[in-house]
C-alpha cells in the first residue's frame, strides 16, 4: 500500500503527530523503589494534612466571629461595594435635599449631611444620595470628626454614629443623652445614669467600650474629646450655700485625671477642643487652656464679655465661630471667632440677628436676616452674596440651604 502524508497549506508535509503518552515513569519515577514510593506518601498526607487544617481553622473562625455574621454587616458590605462602583460626579451647582422638619445640616469629609425630626439623609456633593435612616430623634444635634460623625437628641437615650457609607452604631444608653461630643478614635457620651448625677461612656472606634467616667456631686453640661483622642473633658456645674460653681475635668486615654479647676459664681454653657486647646465658655468669660504640655496648666488666657448673651458656636476650618447677642443698649449680634491656638483672630457685628455662618478659604461667611456678607479679617472687605439660608462649609465647599430645601453651593 502506498504510503499516503497529508499536505500543510503550505504544500509541505504534516508533521507526525505524537501518540505516546506522557507518565511519571517518563521522568524516572519508579513505584518499585522505596523511596520514590515513600515520597509520593509523604506527599499525599501532607496534602490531606494540609486540608483537614484548613477546614478545622474555618470553622474555628466563623465560631468565633459568629456574633459579627449579621444582616447590618452584609448591608456595610452590600453598600461598600455598591459606592466604589459608582462614579459620584462631579460637585453639583444645586439639588433639592428632604429631611423632615426641624432641619440640621453639615458637612463631614465629603458627606452633605441632613438631620430633620425622625430622619437623616447624608448626600454626596454632586447631590447623589447616598444613604437615608429613620433615627426617631425629635431635635436632632449633629457631630463630627472627619468623615465620621454622631447624631442625638438631647434628653433621649440613643446615639447613631455614622461613616460615608452607612450607619455602623446605634447605641442605646437607657438614660437620656446631654452631650456627644468624637474623634477619629473615640467617642464620649455624657448621660444620666442610676445614682450617678453624671456618667460619661467612652467608646472606641471599634464602638468596643474604653471606660466610663461617674460623678455623684456635680451635674454634667458638656463633654469633649480631643482630635487625636489623647484627651476627654467635662464641663459641670455643683451648688453649695446658694453659689455655683463651674468645674472643668480634663482626663487622658487611660482615664486618668490631668487637670480639675473651679470657677466659683460663674455658670458653665460650653467646652470644647480646637487643636491643642481647649475652650470653655462661662456667663463671664471665654476661656483657654493649652494641652499640648505634659503637665496641663491653668486656663492661659481669657476673653471676658459682659452685656451680651452667649448664643453658641460653629467649627469651620480650625476656626471657632462663637456667637454673642447684645440687647442691652439696642439689638446687636455678635460673632467673635478664634483659632487653635486660642488667639482672637476677627469679629464683626451686625444690627440684625445672624441666623448662621461659616468659614471658606478664612474668609467669615454669615446670614443675617437673609443678607449673606462675606468678612475678610485680613482685608477687612465685605463681599454680598445673592441669597440666604442656613449656612455650612466643609472640604467640598460654601453651601446655603433654603427654607424651600433647596441646597445652593455658593463657593
Amino acid at each position: 500500500m502506498k504510503n499516503e502524508r497529508k499536505l500543510n497549506c503550505y504544500g509541505g508535509p504534516e508533521p507526525e503527530q505524537n501518540t505516546a503518552q506522557v507518565t511519571l515513569e517518563s521522568f524516572g519515577y519508579d513505584a518499585s523503589v522505596s523511596h520514590h514510593s515513600r515520597v509520593s506518601s509523604a506527599f499525599r498526607t501532607a496534602g490531606f494534612a494540609l486540608a483537614v487544617l484548613t477546614v478545622v481553622l474555618s470553622v474555628v473562625l466563623i465560631i468565633s466571629y459568629s456574633g459579627y455574621v449579621t444582616y447590618d454587616n452584609f448591608e456595610y458590605i452590600a453598600k461598600t461595594f455598591s459606592y466604589v462602583r459608582g462614579n459620584d460626579g462631579e460637585s453639583a451647582d444645586s439639588f433639592t435635599v428632604s429631611a423632615g422638619s426641624g432641619m440640621v445640616c453639615g458637612c463631614f469629609g465629603d458627606n452633605l449631611v441632613f438631620a430633620g425630626s425622625g430622619r437623616l439623609d447624608v448626600y454626596s456633593p454632586s447631590g447623589k444620595l447616598k444613604y437615608s435612616y429613620d433615627t426617631g430623634m425629635t431635635a436632632p444635634v449633629l457631630v463630627g470628626s472627619g468623615s465620621r460623625f454622631a447624631v442625638f437628641s438631647p434628653g433621649e437615650n440613643r446615639v447613631g454614629v455614622y461613616n460615608s457609607i452607612t450607619r455602623f452604631a446605634d447605641i442605646d444608653l437607657g438614660a437620656p443623652v446631654y452631650s456627644v461630643d468624637l474623634s477619629d478614635g473615640l467617642l464620649a457620651v455624657l448621660s444620666e445614669s442610676g445614682e450617678s448625677h453624671t456618667t460619661v461612656s467612652l467608646y472606641r472606634s471599634d464602638m468596643s467600650s474604653a471606660g466610663t467616667l461617674s460623678y455623684r456631686d456635680a451635674y454634667g453640661v458638656k463633654t469633649a474629646v480631643s482630635s487625636g483622642s489623647s484627651y476627654v473633658a467635662l464641663l459641670s456645674v455643683k451648688s453649695s450655700g446658694g453659689s455655683v460653681t463651674s468645674v472643668i475635668d480634663i482626663y487622658d486615654a487611660a482615664l486618668e485625671q490631668k487637670h480639675h479647676e473651679e470657677m466659683t459664681g460663674e455658670l458653665p454653657f460650653d467646652i470644647w477642643f480646637a487643636g491643642e486647646t481647649l475652650f470653655a465658655v462661662t456667663d463671664r468669660c471665654v476661656r483657654t487652656m493649652d494641652v499640648s504640655a505634659d503637665d496641663i496648666s491653668s486656663v492661659s488666657d481669657s476673653f471676658a464679655y459682659t452685656g451680651m448673651t452667649y448664643m453658641g458656636r460653629q467649627e469651620a476650618e480650625g476656626t471657632s465661630l462663637l456667637y454673642f447677642s447684645e440687647k442691652l443698649q439696642g439689638f446687636s449680634d455678635t460673632i467673635i471667632a478664634f483659632d487653635t491656638k486660642g488667639a482672637m483672630i476677627g469679629k464683626t457685628v451686625s444690627e440684625l440677628p445672624f441666623v448662621s455662618s461659616a468659614m471658606i478659604g478664612g474668609v467669615l461667611v454669615y446670614d443675617s436676616a437673609g443678607k449673606v456678607t462675606a468678612t475678610d479679617f485680613v482685608t477687612s472687605r465685605d463681599t454680598d452674596y445673592p441669597s440666604g439660608g442656613i449656612l455650612f462649609s466643609g472640604e467640598s465647599g460654601l453651601y446655603s440651604l433654603g427654607t424651600d430645601h433647596i441646597l445652593k453651593k455658593l463657593k
